[in-house]
C-alpha cells in the first residue's frame, strides 16, 4: 500500500543519513564492492525468508523451523570452510574467538531466529520487516560503545527517521487474502 511505501521510504532515509553521516555528498562517492553485493543478496533472500513464513505449517514447530535453518546453513557453508582449510586460510581456536563463535551461534542465530519468527507471526512480515531498518542503527550505537566512535547529530537524525517510518508502518492494516480489507483484523 501507499502507506507501507511511505513507511520503508521513511525509514531508509534514516538508514540512508547514517551510512552517509549526514553527507550527501558520500552518495555521490558511493561505490558498490563485493561485500555489499553479498549482503544485498542477504537482505534479498532475508525478505523472501520473512514473507515465506507466512507459508509455514501451523503444526511445524518452530524448533524444527530453527533446525531445518541451521542445517540448510551448514550444508550450504560447509564447502567453503573446507576451501578455506584446505587453502591454509582456516582459523586458530582461541578464547577470544571462542567466545565470539558462542555469540554468533547462540545469540545471533538461535535466539535471534526465535524473536524474529515470533515478531512475524505476532506483527506479520510487512509490519516486522522495517524493524530491519534498525541494524544500521544498532551498528552505529555498539560502534560507540565497544569501539570508542563518537555519537553524532546524525546518528540522532537517523534514529529519527527510522523511528519514524517504524510508527509508519504500524498503522498499516494487514489483509487477509480473499477477504475484503475492511473486514480483516487490525493486527
Amino acid at each position: 500500500s501507499r502507506l507501507q511505501l511511505a513507511a520503508i521510504a521513511v525509514s531508509l532515509v534514516g538508514v540512508l543519513v547514517i551510512l552517509t553521516r549526514g553527507d550527501g555528498q558520500h552518495l555521490r562517492a558511493f561505490q558498490f564492492n563485493r561485500g555489499d553485493l553479498w549482503m544485498l543478496l542477504a537482505v534479498t533472500l532475508w525478505s523472501a525468508y520473512s514473507v515465506m513464513l507466512k507459508r509455514k505449517p501451523q503444526d511445524l514447530s518452530p524448533i524444527v523451523l530453527l533446525d531445518g535453518a541451521v542445517l540448510y546453513s551448514v550444508l550450504m557453508m560447509a564447502p567453503f570452510y573446507v576451501r578455506a582449510e584446505l587453502a591454509g586460510a582456516g582459523f586458530h581456536f582461541t578464547p577470544p574467538l571462542g567466545a565470539a563463535l558462542l555469540y554468533v551461534s547462540l545469540f545471533a542465530s538461535v535466539i535471534a531466529y526465535f524473536l524474529w519468527n515470533h515478531g512475524v507471526a505476532q506483527l506479520g512480515p510487512n509490519k516486522a520487516g522495517v524493524y530491519l531498518q534498525l541494524m544500521p542503527l544498532y551498528g552505529a550505537l555498539l560502534a560507540v560503545v565497544f569501539l570508542g566512535e563518537n555519537l553524532d547529530g546524525y546518528h540522532l537524525l537517523g534514529a529519527i527517521f527510522i523511528g519514524g517510518g517504524i510508527l509508519l508502518a504500524q498503522h498499516v492494516r494487514e489483509v487477509t487474502p480473499g477477504m475484503p480489507a475492511e473486514w480483516s483484523a487490525r493486527r
